[in-house]
């Protein structure tokens, strides 16, 4: 792993229906317990540990992103949504990305109808449910 002057950086846990921004230095000890596990060459004591920090991921009660039109503003113009990836942006915004902005320019679009409803806003517009949880 790269360090950054003799620092690694790992990360990060995921927990669901929560906004405590209390930092729990007990998930850097089960972080680095997986990591020994995945790599076990690897050894970072867990006296070690320098830091931690608390952030927030958006996600939607399906766990599938927001992308595409969610209709008008009160001026007229165009309102798109690209959010609610969750975990899993590093992974998908690139092809979701290449998704909306052909889109916008009306070029053929590189997923098929069944993934492009499944990330569509309309899937929530029948539902008085909010779209997280």
């Amino acid at each position: 792993l790269p360090n950054r002057n003799g620092e690694h950086l790992i990360g990060a846990s995921y927990e669901h229906r929560t906004e405590d921004d209390t930092l729990r230095p007990v998930e850097n000890v089960i972080m680095l317990d997986h990591l020994k596990n995945w790599v076990p060459e690897l050894r970072f004591p867990h006296e070690n540990v320098v830091g931690g920090r608390v952030g927030f991921r958006t996600s939607t009660r399906d766990r599938l992103p927001i992308v595409g039109s969610l209709g008008a503003l009160p001026d007229g113009r165009a309102l798109y949504g690209f959010v609610g990836f969750g975990s899993r942006g590093l992974t998908s915004i690139p092809l979701l990305a290449e998704q909306l902005v052909s889109s916008l320019l009306q070029h053929p679009l590189p997923l098929p109808l069944p993934l492009q409803k499944a990330v569509s806003p309309v899937r929530f517009a029948n539902t008085k449910r909010p779209l997280a949880e």
